[in-house]
C-alpha cells in the first residue's frame, strides 16, 4: 500500500525550487485563507473548548486550518463532549445501582429492592445504547475528516508543470496530423 502523501510543510526530502513552488501553488488553491471560527456554543462547553483548541492546533501545525471544515470540528467537539457527559452519567448510575446492592436490607420489601434495581439497570443500558451511537457519529467524522485531508494531499500535484515550448508544440501536432493521414 502506498504511503499517504504528506503536506509541503512536513516534507524533510530534498526538493527543487520549481517543485516546492508547484506544490504550494497547488496546496494553497485548496485552501479558503479563512482559519476555522470556534461557536460559542463551542466555547461555552468546557470540554468542546478544549478538543477545539487542541484540533485547531494540530491542523494549524500541517497547514490545514481552514474554514471549510469548520462546522465539521464544531460538530464533532460539541458530540464529543455531550458523550463524555454521558459517561460520567453512566458511572454515577453503575455506582449508584453498587449502592443499592450496599444497602439491599434497608428495604423493607424485597420486591421494591428487585423494582428499584431494575429501573437502574435499564437506565444503564440505554444510557451505553446512546453513548455508542455517539462513539459510532465520532468514529465515522473522524474517518470522514482523515479522509478529506488525505484526499486533499493526493489532489496536490507534486510535480511542476513543464511548460513546452510554442514550436514543440506545432511539431507534435503536425507529428499527430501526419500519423492520422497514413493510419
Amino acid at each position: 500500500m502506498a504511503r499517504p502523501p504528506k503536506p509541503l510543510e512536513t516534507l524533510k526530502k530534498h526538493l527543487t525550487k520549481a517543485e516546492r513552488a508547484a506544490r504550494q501553488r497547488s496546496e494553497a488553491e485548496l485552501m479558503t485563507k479563512s482559519a476555522l471560527q470556534e461557536w460559542p456554543e463551542v466555547r461555552e462547553n468546557k470540554i468542546a473548548h478544549a478538543r477545539f483548541a487542541k484540533i485547531k492546533s494540530l491542523l494549524g501545525a500541517i497547514g490545514k486550518n481552514d474554514a471549510l471544515i469548520e462546522p465539521v470540528i464544531n460538530r464533532y467537539c460539541l458530540i464529543l463532549a455531550e458523550s463524555t457527559t454521558l459517561e460520567k452519567n453512566r458511572e454515577r448510575i453503575d455506582q449508584d445501582i453498587d449502592d443499592l446492592t450496599d444497602h439491599k436490607d434497608d428495604y423493607e420489601d424485597y420486591p421494591d429492592y428487585i423494582a428499584e434495581r431494575q429501573r437502574l439497570t435499564a437506565l444503564l443500558l440505554k444510557c451505553d445504547q446512546v453513548i455508542q451511537s455517539k462513539r459510532k457519529l465520532l468514529l465515522d467524522i473522524e474517518k470522514e475528516n482523515l479522509g478529506t485531508v488525505a484526499a486533499m494531499l493526493r489532489a496536490v500535484q507534486k510535480k511542476p508543470v513543464e511548460e513546452k515550448d510554442p514550436d514543440e508544440e506545432r511539431m507534435d501536432e503536425l507529428a499527430k496530423r501526419r500519423a492520422v493521414k497514413k493510419g
